[in-house]
């Protein structure tokens, strides 16, 4: 239990540091860090090189900008009365098992403007999808498994999903 709440604790503390950080530098910086993964036809999906992390032998954790194309309805998060209508772009924190290939987003800021621009219209920390969801093919969680599991070796791939 206690190991639950020190890794929520950090989540959210890491949370609060990249956006800080975005706040204090100017935004050229800022995008500076994600590096463009993929370049599908509804999103440009870019992972930040720098908070990739290996939380387990073969679980990586990750900062994920999603840049749609064109805007979202809110609706698409899963929010039941969304205070806002749409947004262009997503900050999320996420999960990724390289070896069955499953995905769990644990944070989430969501952006009215392209590139993480402008001020956060929603934002919910300390998230956990109820299990763990098997990615899409061709998706951008593909793109982010991808990209994240490159360096994760000797686990033997059980259930990858088909690359891009």
């Amino acid at each position: 239990m206690k190991k639950v709440a020190l890794s929520a604790l950090l989540s959210s503390l890491v949370m609060i540091l990249v956006l800080a950080n975005g706040l204090l530098m100017p935004a050229q910086k800022a995008q500076a860090e994600f590096l463009q993964v993929a370049d599908l036809p509804t999103v440009v999906v870019a992972v930040d090189p720098s908070l990739v992390h290996r939380a387990h032998p073969f679980i990586v954790q990750a900062w994920v900008l999603l840049d749609f194309k064109q805007d979202q309805p809110a609706n698409t998060l899963g929010l039941e009365r969304p205070s806002f209508g749409q947004y262009r772009s997503r900050l999320d924190r996420v999960e990724v098992n390289c070896r069955y290939g499953h995905y769990a987003r644990t944070a989430v800021t969501v952006f009215g403007q392209p590139k993480a621009g402008g001020q956060p219209v929603y934002e919910a920390v300390g998230l956990r999808s109820p299990t763990w969801r098997e990615m899409r093919p061709f998706g951008y969680e593909s793109a982010i498994w991808s990209y994240v599991c490159q360096g994760v070796s000797n686990i033997g791939p059980v259930n990858p999903p088909r690359p891009l």
